[in-house]
């Protein structure tokens, strides 16, 4: 007996809910994501040109036309003197993304800006003034690690770190610690701007993207590149993952002959060796629609598959330090990291998301919004252009010749929304239903905001047949 895709689609249900209630607002195309929605309060922040807006999350979602914002939050700079931005004409501190991440137990809202400027804002005290900092270059990608340090990638092509936790004192005046008489560390290596980067769960790796086509893990003990993956397409968005984030299934009907050891594709990087060579090559990634990197073919999933077991294709006889997602403007694809120094790819996807419907919006193709649904062995892939597709994380044991062996993979499942989306999508966040609390369903929303001021949102939870701990938690068949 196998797996059916749908089996495994009936473990969650969607409810999708559409309304204009931003539609007055005034948003800045070509950013990263301008929308962050707290974990712990009925709070929602809406980045519109410099400024920050703060709704309550259930009347914006929910609540009838015109809704009007709860106060504006107070920025540390001038957003009046309409003097130039490093990307924008006339506004010097145009806002390119919001997060929200934990410190401990205090949440933390984060605002990036053209200008380099990094606002953090406490969100059970937003009358307090932020704490601010800065990178040399227009701020982008942002991460934050379980060891309170906050990195930012910028425009220099660095990736830069600051030190949030209270022990920087400490490690300040410390000469055997890499904080020594500093108050950030700059990793340096891509030749192009860093759209997004991610800390894996220990806080000693970082992951980064970057449009010079490359996706890169750097050892903060050593403060270098120790893995690099070339690929054909520009890097857009990264993310980490670790094996609980996958959902363990006991496939008897799965048979070794499908399953390839993963291999060392993507280690190879362009031969490039003028600036003319570099513009050549980047010029034409279009071309590359059928190869996004070496041996893709081998991981390559189809998109005719219908069970889940077809979804495996290359295993692993070690256990990885780390999983990672890399996406590029309509690839997704999944790396293990192993021992410190290699990614290997494991599957790749390039039919996962719908056609757009207005022409217009191709140019917006880059899946640069990846946000992990706890609990639910998902995570939420995102193209500006406007399509959304859900990510069901999965592994499984091979056995091979009396040796086990370990595969990972995803099952793309499409969410259509090309019917009400009508322009691109300006941000996205998860949140919980019942912030702060308990939901044994595991309720959250998925929200998107488009250019045009819609809001979209997806309820998503357990079904109440994958709550019983006894049914899909280790599906055995």
């Amino acid at each position: 007996m196998k797996l059916d895709l749908q089996e495994l689609y009936k473990q969650n249900e969607y409810t999708v809910t559409v309304n204009d209630n931003l539609r007055n607002e005034t948003f800045e195309l070509w950013r990263n994501s301008l929308v962050a929605a707290s974990r712990y309060f009925d709070m929602i922040f809406v980045a519109s040109g410099e400024i920050v807006k703060v709704y309550s999350q259930n009347a914006l979602l929910f609540g009838e036309e015109d809704i009007e914002e709860l106060f504006t939050l107070k920025s540390a700079f001038s957003t009046t003197n309409r003097r130039p931005g490093r990307t924008h004409t006339f506004m010097e501190h145009v806002i390119n993304r919001l997060s929200i991440v934990c410190q401990g137990t205090v949440e933390l809202l984060i605002v990036l800006d053209d200008s380099g400027k990094v606002q953090i804002y406490q969100t059970d005290d937003l009358n307090r003034a932020p704490q601010v900092y800065e990178v040399s270059d227009s701020a982008w990608g942002l991460a934050f690690s379980s060891q309170r340090i906050l990195a930012v990638s910028a425009n220099s092509h660095n990736i830069e770190m600051f030190h949030l936790g209270t022990e920087y004192s400490s490690k300040f005046n410390d000469y055997r610690s890499r904080w020594f008489h500093t108050s950030k560390l700059v990793l340096v290596g891509h030749n192009h701007n860093i759209p997004n980067i991610s800390f894996d769960s220990t806080g000693r790796y970082i992951a980064s993207v970057s449009i010079d086509c490359s996706l890169r893990v750097w050892d903060l003990y050593e403060l270098h590149s120790c893995a690099v993956f070339y690929s054909y397409l520009c890097g857009w968005g990264v993310c980490f993952l670790e094996d609980n984030d996958f959902q363990k299934l006991d496939l008897k009907s799965m048979t070794e002959a499908k399953i390839q050891t993963a291999k060392n594709y993507g280690s190879s990087a362009p031969s490039i060796t003028t600036e003319q060579d570099y513009i050549s090559f980047y010029s034409r990634e279009n071309e590359f629609d059928d190869t996004i990197f070496e041996g893709d073919h081998n991981v390559l999933l189809d998109e005719n598959l219908h069970n889940v077991e077809d979804f495996f294709l290359a295993s692993l006889t070690e256990e990885p330090d780390a999983l990672l997602l890399y996406a590029t403007h309509r690839t997704v694809t999944l790396l293990a990291f192993i021992n410190g120094n290699r990614l290997m790819p494991l599957a790749s996807s390039k039919n996962m998301f719908e056609n757009p419907l207005d022409s217009r919006t191709d140019v917006f193709q880059r899946v640069n919004m990846i946000e992990k649904i706890p609990g639910l062995h998902c995570v939420v892939c995102v193209s500006q252009s406007g399509q959304i597709t859900i990510l069901h994380l999965v592994s499984t044991i091979i056995m091979r010749k009396e040796k086990q062996y370990r595969s990972w993979s995803f099952v793309p499942q499409l969410i259509h929304l090309t019917h009400v989306v009508d322009s691109p999508i300006i941000g996205l966040s998860v949140s919980p239903v019942y912030h702060g609390q308990e939901d044994m369903f595991l309720r959250f929303y998925i929200i998107l905001v488009t250019y045009s001021g819609k809001v979209i949102t997806i309820e998503i939870k357990r079904t109440a047949s994958a709550v019983d701990p006894l049914h899909l938690s280790h599906i055995i068949l």
